[in-house]
């Protein structure tokens, strides 16, 4: 009687122990949403399959995409590339990018969203969007 009662003990404690793993603890996180976190500059823009030499102060972005899936958005105003100010910053959620690499963002206190394929480049220090106009925009991560 002895040796059932501890046979269905240990087999209690295995099942309890391995159905507690840490596995179980919300969403899976992809390697792409764990590369896609911090902050990302926009750093160049191909139109027709050129290079535009200077990013109009107008197209500038920064992203900054955090562990939480917020991020914020900063878009930037003026005449001189080499000058250009912040104009705005929007905030909202982003998803967790999955195997087919598409990035959805949804801007806080707005029911629309947006989404994009993306490609990491250069040990994921680079993603390119590519636009249906058949625009490329590079993003940096820079830090």
């Amino acid at each position: 009687m002895k040796n059932k009662i501890y046979t269905l003990s240990t087999i209690l404690l295995i099942s309890l122990f391995f159905s507690c793993s840490s596995d179980d603890d919300g969403v899976s996180i992809s390697q792409a949403s764990r590369d896609l976190r911090g902050n990302w500059e926009l750093t160049q823009i191909i139109e027709n399959n050129a290079p535009i030499a200077d990013i109009p102060c107008n197209q500038r972005r920064e992203f900054r995409f955090n562990q939480d899936f917020s991020y914020s958005e900063d878009t930037y105003a003026g005449s001189d590339p080499d000058n250009c100010s912040l104009a705005a910053t929007f905030n909202g959620e982003w998803e967790n990018i999955e195997e087919d690499m598409v990035l959805t963002l949804r801007r806080a206190g707005s029911e629309s969203t947006e989404s994009f394929a993306i490609t990491f480049r250069n040990n994921k220090t680079e993603f390119d969007v590519v636009k249906s106009s058949g625009r490329t925009l590079t993003y940096e991560k820079i830090n």
